[in-house]
């Protein structure tokens, strides 16, 4: 693949991104510990399932990662609103 920043589409990129984000925060960052999957080595979070996942991607390798949760698509989770202090209205 060449360098780039492509949408996540297929189990295996999807998968790539999951892992991506358990190195970084599960890992390096210590957060998430309750919901990530450590057998696993993933962190899989519900908005995922509504939401576009994108992923930076150099020398075969994914860097980065982006999760795009866009309010037309779905309502926003009670979580997502608490946490960036969404206005209700």
């Amino acid at each position: 693949m060449e360098p780039g920043i492509y949408p996540a589409v297929t189990d295996d990129e999807k998968r790539a991104v999951y892992r991506l984000r358990y190195d970084v925060y599960v890992e390096e960052m210590g957060r998430y510990q309750s919901i990530a999957d450590h057998k696993n080595r993933l962190l899989i979070e519900p908005e995922d399932d509504y939401s576009r996942l994108y992923m930076a991607v150099a020398n075969d390798e994914v860097l980065g990662t982006m999760r795009l949760t866009w309010g037309g698509d779905t309502s926003f989770p009670d979580r997502q609103i608490e946490q960036y202090d969404l206005p209700l209205s």
